[in-house]
């Protein structure tokens, strides 16, 4: 077991994951465009744990139903809404493995990290070229 690992190590995973995922790599991306994606999947994966944090006893269908009934929010860019919100959700159930030493009791605090990022990333001083 990695006892090092921890809810910010696992926000910060995703965050990675995400930026360096199949559709924010796109070298034709406008920086607006990958800043877009970036946050789209950072709402996808806090969707993601946060459905499985919810509906933990629950069959894996309530928690698809969940994330169904909660993507249509954060679907805003158009044609890459579909491909980030994938990458997202991909970020979060990959990191969930990874790091299964988090517990879902402390999914709250990585969820609250994501969205910090995704205030930050919609601010007007975007941190994300200095990752």
């Amino acid at each position: 077991m990695n006892v090092w690992a921890d809810a910010p190590a696992m926000a910060q995973d995703i965050l990675a994951q995400i930026v360096h995922g199949s559709v924010n790599t796109d070298p034709d991306l406008s920086e607006a465009q990958a800043d877009g994606s970036v946050i789209v999947s950072l709402k996808a994966a806090a969707i993601t744990l946060a459905c499985q944090e919810q509906y933990a006893a629950e069959e894996s269908s309530v928690v698809s139903g969940c994330i169904e009934r909660n993507k249509k929010a954060v679907l805003t860019i158009g044609d890459l809404s579909q491909p980030a919100f994938s990458v997202g959700q991909q970020a979060a159930l990959q990191q969930a493995k990874i790091h299964r030493e988090v517990t879902l009791k402390k999914y709250p605090a990585v969820i609250n990290l994501l969205v910090s990022y995704v205030k930050n990333l919609s601010s007007a001083n975007s941190l994300l070229p200095a990752l």
